[in-house]
């Protein structure tokens, strides 16, 4: 085996050390220069390739949710409304829209409006919905006939006269 590179090691020579179970040794040169004594079955069937150089840099090149055992941390989203990067849990990173509930809100009020919101009520009249959120009773959602509601929102809403 003397002289066969395996991955990132060149065997050179048979270690004096045994392994565990007396397993030969062999002693490897890595392409980074570490020196390195390393059974012989782990060369044949490649589970050892580099002196750890190499998971070092695999390692060091992965980052957040890159890592196989990553458990969480912040992820950078982008906001709907205002296009600002803001940070997110990695388990609301499919829910999350907004960076504040202010641009939440802008963006409810540019889209739910008319017909796109969801309490709309296509059998009313504009003069009707005006109307009816004057009426004493609409926050309770009493029901009233439109003559009642008209009447009241005129003596609700007189015209002023300065004197």
């Amino acid at each position: 085996m003397t002289g066969i590179k395996f991955g990132r090691l060149t065997a050179l020579e048979i270690d004096d050390n045994r392994g565990s179970a007396n397993q030969i040794k062999w002693k490897c040169e890595c392409e980074c220069g570490n020196l390195v004594s390393t059974l012989a079955q782990s060369l044949l069937n490649e589970s050892t390739a580099s002196c750890e150089c190499y998971h070092s840099e695999i390692v060091s090149s992965r980052n957040g949710a890159d890592l196989h055992n990553w458990k969480g941390g912040d992820v950078i989203l982008s906001c709907e409304e205002c296009g600002d990067a803001y940070a997110v849990s990695v388990s609301r990173k499919n829910s999350s829209r907004f960076c504040s509930h202010k641009c939440h809100g802008k963006w409810q009020s540019r889209t739910n409006v008319g017909d796109k919101n969801p309490s709309w009520n296509p059998d009313l009249t504009d003069r009707e919905r005006r109307i009816g959120r004057k009426f004493p009773g609409y926050k309770n959602g009493e029901l009233a006939c439109m003559s009642e509601i008209i009447t009241l929102a005129n003596i609700a809403s007189p015209k002023s006269q300065k004197d």
